[in-house]
């Protein structure tokens, strides 16, 4: 209702005219009649947004104003010209509830008043929260008499007036102002809420007094002065916030660094060191009380009375200490019977108990021979009479010595004190040193790496958050090299992530315009300033594979990425798109027609509302938005129909947003655009929205104001985004700094280590044992595990912080597998597996050029963790050649294969992440009961292939196998036969050959048939095919394949190379053998049992190939195995390669038999079997 005021009304008899002003009350609604003081009303130039333009000079200066008592000047200034009283006086509330005037505005005859003070009863407790809920009061004439209120028998009750300019005055305040000599007020009160957490509490008053003769302003100008004060008292309240944030900033910064003391020198470190406890609460000296014993520091009472004192104050008990702080400006008032020994050097205590049994910390001030200048003196201000108050009858100056007094404690402080109290509290129980710091360390240790790993597990959930963002995201490196280029920033410029990453950003992509910008804006986040957001152009194209000629305008705010080290390595900007807001403004010319297109079109929020603040636009994204359609709201009022304390679009309650928000539009419509104006509302549903809003003014042709456009951005996915992308950079902070506490801790263990491990090759060699030999050997192995992780934490120390140095040699590829079977044949031969390694006769002689040790690096781990989590079966090293993507280069691709466990679908997602590793049952320990790894070795690998250009992967089957690749493209060598050392294919290509390892190449075959069958014979494969007899297992068609295998070449493979199933019933066919025969008889005789044959390898090279199978004599009754051997087969290349392989297999079967039958044979000279050559 009150919205709708002044309400202009006429007398039907007189012709007067009248303001109505309404308010409404639990009865009904009360209607004020005023006169109407000016002609505004009259010439029909009242408008609803009048008092914005009454207002809008005051305001600008407000705004200019950079200091607290500047700007105070400066308000009683503008509501004396406003208003046009004599005298005008800010008035401010101290926190003993006592005012002060701060600044004055007066006539010339006045006496001035500023800087006198006034007593708490001045303004009565009662007064002060009506000033809270109604923040004006006018009397026109002080002296005026009352009148009767005709009320209707109907009405139970009296008429509620609190809100009404017209009800009667007090006699106690008419005789006030009869002493004080003015016959006209206005007060208007300057309500602050500094803290959200605090309710809105009155930080002063604004009041107008006049003694020239009675004084009336109209409502108009008055709800124009009263808009003033809510301005300034806004304002107010920021600075006041800024500077209590700082304030807790710093309590923060200083107590942590209290905290770290604690670790290292308890308790004496928060005395002795700096900073110290006086530090973190400003005070003339400080005193902490610890088992017994006095620590003093600055000025204090002496030991004995530091005792006393906290003696007295245990003794008062909860009276002073109801939450463990007490603190008192004057010991003398608060009644210590020896405060005048301590004074004047200690009159004011603050004190913390830490614990009853004399645990305290003790702040202390000095007095102040303060001098108060009163109104009069204090005592004789307003008295209670009977029924009557009587005020105070003089207002001379009077001077008043406040001794024995220090300066107060600030709300703040006491708060420090608090957080202080609770961390010594925890911190200094009754025990020894070195057994606190061990568990404080302890402590902060387990719940530093507890809130990191929590940290990074949730930006890597938040990465695809920001990839698919609404707003632009783009990361520059320092250089201003694009790193990052989400979604929405491909979808605005029409440029992919691919082809965006890794262009200069200023260069290629920032339009000519913004680039000196731009460049400014980095240069202050590179020097740690805070940026505000800027306004960019960017070169987009009209379509995908267009030209770049649009242009794109964002808005973006900037944040530092920075090192552990406090350099900064890049700049992650979160950007919203306001190209509309560009169109609309009129930077660009367009038709009516595409200008409504435009307004539909975009996704910012825009409505438009002329010179009386009526709703002129409201576009789609409005409706959708608001649920309010177009012709719901056009020509309504915005201030007061639209926003309002009802559902429609509703502003909350206190209704700051809504003041600043009428201060910017108050600007727009005074030729003023207003731009990144926050605005926060709660639509008719209940939605919170917060936005960030731009006010363009409109003109008319000949520059006469027709109205403002607003434009809006949903702030609330934008601030989802720059959230998600702080907490991402924290944890990579985190992540960086996890890293280097590793580092140096590994930096410590490694010497130490390095002795253990020569102590124990020393032992090695001496006479032991076998419990001692075990022993021995199992230390070593441990050790030699830790030294692992330490190497693998050093390594990517250094690449994080950019110190790795990726060296560029010639070297041939194969001696990598040389040197990786070579470190790893002991290994599988004692866990009796079976390690392969295939090279591609393609890589054979072929030298590159690269950092050979950190390719050995990577194979050799995904070899060493292959072998360490296989317990049965085999592992396999390949190296194949790829076609390149540059000529002159060579691409190759290193695969290590093993029959293990293989990994789950969620551990393939983070196996090479950190820091979680895998569970125990996908990582079964080892022989000698090695610990599981600590999964960065993997990290490593990943991270040492990128930064050598190219990468690393996986593919596994949960209960088959898994193969680990890594693919790169390198230069290749200048002299490939001199970089082998006159050695080139060959057999002797691996120079140093390995007990139990099989060596085979893949051979270049001629078709794609060939190729599929080689494949398909692959070692990993062999794990799927079952127990079934006979190579027809191994060429079975349609059996299913496992992911590291390229896809289609089972099927391709069993054409070729499996022959009908009818012919497959004995490995041998119909032999002649009679020997071969005989044996096969001779042991079925002997062990009652058959044979069964099973395929177990097959190796293709391109002269000959090579099956292993394996014969196992099976008990006829039970199924039970009696005997077994495994026996290799060969043949030539002729034919087919089935023909091959089965030629193969039957030479590698009458091996097997006749090796089982042998000794039998003996036994059985009349057999007919004959011993093998």
């Amino acid at each position: 209702v009150t919205l709708a005021n002044p309400v202009p009304v006429y007398s039907g008899m007189s012709g007067s005219a009248f303001y109505a002003i309404l308010h409404k009350v639990d009865e009904g609604i009360v209607v004020d009649l005023e006169p109407q003081w000016d002609d505004d009303a009259s010439e029909g130039r009242l408008t609803t947004l009048d008092k914005h333009d009454r207002a809008s000079s005051s305001i600008a200066r407000l705004q200019g104003c950079s200091e607290l008592l500047e700007l105070c000047d400066t308000l009683v200034e503008e509501i004396k010209t406003l208003t046009g009283y004599d005298r005008v006086m800010l008035y401010k509330f101290h926190e003993d509830q006592h005012g002060e005037v701060i600044a004055e505005a007066k006539e010339d005859f006045l006496p001035p008043l500023l800087g006198l003070h006034y007593p708490a009863n001045d303004v009565p407790q009662a007064n002060r929260q009506l000033f809270v809920d109604v923040r004006l009061r006018m009397i026109a004439d002080t002296t005026a008499g009352d009148v009767q209120i005709l009320q209707d028998p109907s009405l139970k009750k009296s008429i509620p007036l609190s809100r009404s300019t017209l009800r009667g005055v007090a006699g106690c305040h008419k005789q006030y102002c009869k002493n004080l000599g003015c016959q006209g007020t206005l007060v208007m009160a300057v309500v602050v809420n500094a803290n959200p957490q605090r309710a809105r509490h009155l930080w002063g008053l604004v009041c107008c007094h006049h003694h020239s003769g009675t004084r009336a302003v109209a409502y108009p100008q008055r709800c124009a002065s009263d808009f003033v004060v809510q301005a300034f008292a806004v304002q107010l309240g920021m600075e006041v916030e800024a500077a209590e944030a700082a304030r807790e900033k710093r309590v923060q910064n200083m107590q942590a660094i209290l905290c770290g003391m604690l670790t290292r020198d308890a308790p004496l470190g928060l005395i002795r060191q700096s900073p110290n406890i006086q530090d973190l609460v400003p005070a003339d000296g400080a005193v902490l009380m610890h088992a017994g014993k006095v620590y003093m520091l600055g000025t204090t009472p002496t030991e004995e009375q530091s005792l006393d004192l906290a003696k007295w104050l245990q003794q008062t008990g909860s009276d002073c200490l109801p939450t463990g702080i007490y603190v008192t400006n004057s010991l003398e008032v608060a009644g210590y019977p020896r405060a005048a020994e301590l004074a004047p050097a200690v009159c004011g205590l603050a004190a913390a108990m830490v614990y009853e049994k004399g645990g305290f910390l003790m702040w202390f001030r000095s007095g102040l021979a303060k001098t108060i200048k009163w109104a009069g003196h204090k005592d004789t201000h307003s008295v209670k009479e009977g029924a009557n108050m009587n005020p105070r009858m003089s207002f001379d100056a009077y001077l008043e010595v406040a001794k024995l007094q220090s300066r107060p404690w600030q709300d703040a402080e006491v708060d420090a004190m608090q957080g202080l109290k609770l961390i010594v509290q925890d911190s200094l129980p009754e025990k020894g040193s070195m057994e606190l710091h061990m568990r404080i360390q302890t402590q902060l240790n387990a719940e530093r790496l507890r809130i990191q790993n929590q940290v990074m597990q949730m930006a890597r959930s938040l990465q695809a958050e920001l990839e698919s963002a609404r707003t632009p995201i783009i990361g520059l490196w320092g250089s201003g090299v694009v790193s990052e280029w989400n979604v929405k920033a491909a979808e605005l410029t029409k440029r992919s992530k691919m082809e965006a990453i890794g262009l200069s950003f200023p260069m290629d992509i920032l339009a000519d315009q913004s680039r000196e910008v731009f460049n400014m804006a980095m240069e202050d986040v590179a020097e740690g300033k805070e940026v505000k957001p800027i306004d960019l152009v960017l070169k987009a194209r009209n379509s995908d594979d267009g030209p770049l000629e649009q242009q794109i305008h964002i808005v973006t705010s900037m944040y530092a990425h920075h090192d552990t080290h406090g350099n900064m390595i890049g700049v992650r900007m979160i950007g919203q798109d306001i190209t509309a807001l560009k169109v609309l403004s009129g930077e660009y010319e367009l038709g009516p027609e595409e200008a409504r297109a435009t307004l539909d079109k975009s996704d910012m929020l825009v409505f438009a509302i002329d010179d009386a603040g009526r709703i002129k636009e409201w576009n789609t994204a409005m409706e959708q938005m608001s649920g309010l359609p177009r012709d719901r709201v056009l020509n309504r009022k915005l201030i007061g129909d639209v926003l309002s304390s009802s559902p429609m679009l509703i502003v909350p309650d206190p209704q700051d947003s809504l003041v600043l928000f009428e201060v910017a539009l108050c600007q727009a419509l005074n030729g003023q655009d207003t731009r990144n104006h926050e605005f926060h509302f709660n639509t008719w549903d209940g939605r919170q929205m917060d936005t960030l809003m731009h006010i363009i003014s409109r003109t008319g042709k000949n520059g006469e104001s027709l109205g403002a456009t607003c434009f809006m951005q949903d702030m609330m996915e934008r601030r989802a985004a720059e959230n998600a992308s702080a907490v991402r950079m924290v944890a990579e902070a985190a992540a960086q700094a996890k890293t280097m506490q590793l580092a140096c801790l590994c930096h410590e263990i490694r010497n130490p280590l390095n002795g253990i491990l020569s102590s124990i090759s020393f032992m090695e060699d001496t006479d032991m044992t076998l419990e001692q030999r075990d022993l021995v050997l199992t230390t070593a192995s441990c050790g030699k595990y830790l030294r692992r992780i330490v190497d693998d934490v050093l390594d990517l120390s250094k690449i994080e912080e950019g110190k790795l140095e990726i060296d560029v040699e010639t070297f041939p590829l194969v001696h990598v597998l040389d040197t990786v079977i070579g470190q790893e044949a002991s290994n599988a031969f004692e866990k009796d597996l079976q390690l392969y390694c295939t090279i591609d006769p393609a890589c054979i002689g072929v030298a590159v050029k690269g950092d050979q040790l950190r390719v050995q690096q990577i194979i050799a781990n995904f070899a060493r963790n292959a072998v360490e989590y296989t317990k049965v079966g085999w592992v396999e090293v390949k190296l194949k050649a790829e076609k390149p993507a540059t000529p002159g280069n060579f691409r190759c691709s290193f695969r290590v294969t093993d029959s293990g466990k293989g990994l789950s679908s969620e551990q393939q997602a983070s196996i090479f992440s950190m820091p979680e590793q895998l569970d125990a049952e996908s990582k079964p320990r080892t022989a000698r009961n090695v610990p599981d790894g600590t999964g960065l070795g993997l990290v490593v690998c990943r991270k040492l292939a990128s930064l050598m250009g190219g990468t690393v992967h996986c593919d596994t089957i949960e209960g088959v196998g898994s193969s680990f690749y890594l693919d790169m493209e390198l230069e290749r060598g200048v002299d490939p036969a001199e970089e082998l050392g006159g050695r080139g294919g060959g057999e002797d290509y691996i120079a140093n050959r390995q007990k139990g390892v099989v060596y085979t190449t893949v051979g270049e075959w001629s078709s794609a048939a060939d190729i599929a069958a080689a494949e398909f014979v692959s070692p990993t494969f062999s794990e799927v095919k079952g127990n079934v007899a006979g190579p027809e297992a191994t060429l079975r068609e349609g059996a299913e394949m496992d992911s590291v295998r390229d896809d289609g070449l089972a099927e391709k493979a069993g054409s070729e190379a499996a022959p009908p199933e009818e012919e497959q019933e004995w490995p041998l066919g119909e032999s002649t053998d009679a020997e071969v025969h005989a044996a096969v008889r001779l042991l079925e005789q002997a062990f009652q049992g058959h044979l069964s044959v099973q395929v177990m390898r097959e190796v293709v090279d391109w002269r000959e190939v090579a099956v292993l199978v394996e014969v196992d004599i099976v008990d006829a009754g039970t199924g039970a195995r009696i005997a077994a051997l495994q026996e290799w087969g060969s043949a030539h290349r002729a034919g087919s390669l089935g023909e091959s392989l089965r030629a193969a297999t039957r030479n590698a079967v009458i091996a097997a038999t006749q090796a089982l039958a042998l000794p039998l044979v003996a036994s059985q000279p009349s057999s007919g079997f004959a011993t093998p050559s």
